[in-house]
């Protein structure tokens, strides 16, 4: 009795009992090989077993019967992408799209498709055309513009940029996406403008205090980068290399003091970093604190021997080490006292 097969069948499937849904709706396709019933709820038993090629065959079978039911296309084209076929993924999107042109998410899928295929052009296209059709669509627009930002092709993704931000002006993301591209084409004026603009409204936008300061230091004002990563290290967990960069616009800036205390902040988040320690080397050296500025640049040559920047550093250092010059001299070069009489020529360079 076909209906109370059909009803078990759908019980057994609701209680994930699989094998034994299949086996019921086995019964019922033996009466009606088409029942496109029986087989959808088979081919959803593979699936909640976690039989993919089986699920699929299924699937398949179910399309092969009624080729114009785009649900049954959508879970072939998301079957074949989740079991990485994604050529075979790409022939279930175009055909969901023959069927629904409007739909933005069947282009996006498709896009993504020729994406792990590595076919990024393939993909531009897609989204080309689904932005033409459905121009309203934040994220088709959002999709397009960032391949096209990937793909290097800058003008035309900052186009699309614009157009995804007039959809919606709430955006903070791409703000941010329009800076980057503004910065990379040394449009500094109008990357400033822009994140300035995004901090009007979001005082704390971290992302936007990065992108920020390099646009600041690319323009060269100092003061304003300094400001920027100031904000930065108080909304930044461990914020390493912002303590470096603001121990260096210290230096340029004849704030050694203030360089120091940058330079340590980095130190305390990792105690052997050369860059951070050759730092401190120079900022004592500014101050004439020569014993201070020998031991950092000890400190780096211990981190990295090869260095050039600590083995000048400390060289100068020495040099000027009036107290100690002779004794650290002996330590850093082996001289004998015979060597020394005279001119030893270690601080020729110098």
């Amino acid at each position: 009795y076909m209906p109370a097969l059909q009803n078990l069948g759908r019980l057994l499937y609701k209680e994930k009992k699989y094998n034994e849904s299949i086996a019921v709706f086995d019964r019922v396709l033996a009466k009606d090989p088409e029942d496109i019933k029986a087989i959808r709820f088979q081919a959803g038993s593979y699936h909640g077993m976690g039989n993919m090629p089986k699920a699929i065959e299924k699937f398949e079978q179910i399309h092969r019967l009624n080729p114009e039911d785009s649900e049954t296309i959508k879970i072939l084209a998301r079957l074949y992408k989740s079991s990485g076929d994604y050529s075979k993924a790409i022939v279930f999107y175009q055909k969901l799209l023959a069927l629904e042109p409007n739909q933005a998410g069947h282009y996006l899928s498709l896009a993504r498709a020729y994406v792990k295929l590595g076919e990024k052009a393939q993909a531009i296209n897609v989204l080309r055309e689904g932005h033409k059709n459905i121009t309203n669509d934040f994220n088709l627009a959002v999709s397009l513009a960032d391949l096209l930002f990937l793909n290097k092709e800058f003008e035309d993704a900052a186009a699309i940029y614009r157009e995804a931000y007039l959809i919606n002006p709430e955006s903070k993301e791409v703000p941010i996406c329009l800076a980057k591209i503004y910065y990379l084409l040394k449009k500094f004026t109008e990357a400033e403008k822009i994140l300035k603009d995004l901090l009007k409204t979001d005082s704390t936008n971290l992302k936007a205090y990065e992108h920020l300061g390099p646009i600041y230091l690319a323009q060269n004002k100092l003061k304003e980068a300094s400001s920027c990563y100031e904000k930065i290290i108080m909304l930044k967990d461990k914020p390493f290399e912002e303590y470096l960069i603001l121990g260096n616009i210290s230096l340029y800036l004849n704030k050694p003091d203030k360089a120091i205390e940058f330079y340590k902040m980095a130190l305390d988040i990792k105690p052997d970093d050369i860059r951070a320690l050759n730092g401190v080397g120079a900022a004592y050296s500014i101050l004439s604190r020569w014993d201070k500025a020998i031991t950092f640049y000890q400190r780096a040559l211990k981190s990295d021997p090869e260095d050039k920047e600590a083995k000048q550093g400390l060289l100068y250092a020495l040099k000027h080490d009036t107290k100690g010059i002779r004794a650290n001299i002996d330590a850093f070069t082996g001289a004998s006292p015979r060597v020394r009489k005279g001119d030893t020529g270690v601080f020729r360079q110098d």
